[in-house]
């Protein structure tokens, strides 16, 4: 059945789009359809406000059948108050079919412009959540930027 991901982002104004300064990423395999810890990321010690964020996910094996991929990532932080910050993947490919699907057509990323105040230093947690599990890894790649 076809299944969708979206997201709200909440705030006083529109997020406009920012040019990029810093852009940092974490990375990791997932099999679990829970919500599973992807890495941290450390933002610099000049950062004020984290202007945008994306993410890919891939499935680059064979894939089983009836294991379409989707997902969210989130973000969450002990430093540095947060709003609600679920977001779906910009980018991700998978096929159903017993496919192998090693070199994807993509497309550019399409930052998700926010306006999250931070403090340098702060520490941010990256998390994903897959619609189903999946017998061979799925490669997630979460960037944020902040100037």
């Amino acid at each position: 059945a076809p299944q969708a991901v979206g997201g709200i982002i909440f705030g006083k104004t529109r997020p406009t789009p920012k040019p990029i300064q810093f852009i940092d990423r974490v990375r990791a395999q997932v099999t679990a359809a829970t919500d599973t810890s992807v890495g941290t990321i450390t933002l610099a010690e000049k950062a004020k406000m984290i202007t945008g964020v994306f993410g890919v996910l891939c499935q680059d094996n064979v894939l089983t059948t009836v294991e379409e991929l989707l997902g969210n990532f989130r973000l969450a932080s002990d430093d540095v108050k947060l709003p609600p910050a679920e977001f779906p993947f910009d980018n991700a490919f998978s096929g159903g079919l017993g496919a192998t699907i090693f070199t994807p057509t993509n497309s550019s990323p399409v930052i998700i412009p926010v306006n999250i105040p931070v403090e340098g230093g702060a520490r941010i947690d990256c998390f994903v959540d897959l619609n189903t599990a999946v017998t061979n890894a799925a490669d997630v790649e979460i960037f944020v930027h902040y100037i």
